[in-house]
């Protein structure tokens, strides 16, 4: 819901800073999503989505057929677009555990590759004995060779314990 545009509210702000406010407040928002399994709607700027992804730059010059009204982004939850829009406006970089996998099928999805570098680092530095099963998984999905030979390397290096999960849920 856009709230009333009453002052200056742009005195002392940069330009992140001011993106945040009107992505906050969805001030002169332009594009609609409904977003999710449940279908939450959420609004946005075309020039800001389409200057930070080429995907959208096509989408919204008619290069894909959703260019009016509602799009619908039924693949990625409400919590992940709005990192994606957060990343977008201000270079917020909120990734972590719980949603990192969806913000990395995000930025894929959206070709914004320094989001994919940055969620790759961030399961590259946290491979453990109670992560790397999912992380090699995840990085065989995308095909992130170097991700997925880390965590070969520290499955085959680890105790027991790290292998016995994998071949685990490998004969699951």
């Amino acid at each position: 819901m856009a709230v009333s545009c009453n002052g200056n509210w742009q005195a002392g702000k940069n330009v992140l800073e001011s993106n945040k406010y009107m992505l906050d407040n969805q001030l002169y928002c332009d594009v609609k999503f409904k977003v999710g399994k449940a279908g939450k709607f959420m609004s946005a700027h075309k020039y800001v989505l389409a200057s930070r992804s080429p995907v959208f730059a096509v989408m919204f010059n008619g290069g894909l057929p959703e260019t009016s009204g509602v799009i619908e982004v039924s693949d990625i939850e409400p919590d992940v677009f709005d990192i994606l829009l957060r990343y977008f406006y201000y270079e917020y970089k909120n990734v972590h555990s719980t949603t990192v996998i969806g913000t990395l099928y995000a930025a894929e999805k959206y070709d914004v590759t320094d989001l994919v570098d940055l969620s790759r680092d961030f399961l590259e530095s946290n491979i453990t004995e109670g992560t790397v099963c999912d992380i090699f998984e995840n990085a065989r999905i995308f095909n992130m060779t170097d991700l997925f030979d880390k965590c070969r390397e520290f499955i085959f290096q680890s105790e027991y314990n790290a292998r016995k999960t994998l071949f685990g849920k490998l004969l699951a």
